[in-house]
């Protein structure tokens, strides 16, 4: 976010804090890596001066990202290291959150594309034998239910059953 325009109209009229607050802004969006609260703090009193904090720096430095947020500036603060501390988000990475949103809104999850290259690669003979591993836990699963529906019935009226439902399913698809 290069054009602090709108950060700095925010900050129009305001004294000593207003500097410092638009030196905080300048210091987080041109900083290539996030800043620790020590690392902002010694950035922005190069600008603006020794002491621009005040008596009580750190709540100082926490009300300015606070301001600055509310004035539209997306500061975020990261924990994880080996670059933990304050940044800002460029409009790729804020694009690129907004995107994976709504990808998990409608049920994708990122792990269907790991998925999907671990399959790609899966040799043919895999993939035949993981279908009918699967068919078979379905048939298992059916026949499961059908014998809790028929407890009386036989194994081969079980089998009937399943595949009188499975020539169902067949149909139904077919007609779709």
């Amino acid at each position: 976010m290069d054009d602090l325009s709108q950060v700095a109209r925010h900050l129009v009229g305001q004294t000593r804090a207003g500097q410092r607050q638009f030196a905080t802004a300048q210091v987080l969006t041109t900083a290539e890596t996030p800043l620790d609260r020590a690392a902002l703090m010694g950035r922005v009193e190069a600008a603006v001066g020794k002491g621009c904090y005040g008596a009580r720096p750190e709540p100082t430095v926490w009300a300015d990202i606070q301001a600055l947020k509310q004035a539209g500036l997306p500061i975020r603060y990261r924990r994880a290291a080996p670059d933990p501390g304050y940044y800002v988000t460029t409009a790729a990475q804020e694009a690129t959150a907004t995107a994976a949103r709504l990808l998990r809104r409608i049920g994708w999850q990122p792990g269907d594309l790991v998925q999907a290259r671990v399959y790609a690669r899966m040799a043919p003979a895999r993939k035949v034998e993981q279908m009918l591993q699967i068919r078979g836990s379905q048939v298992r699963l059916l026949e499961d239910r059908l014998r809790a529906d028929h407890p009386t019935a036989t194994t081969d009226e079980i089998r009937h059953l399943r595949q009188a439902r499975l020539a169902l399913l067949t149909e139904e698809a077919a007609r779709e």
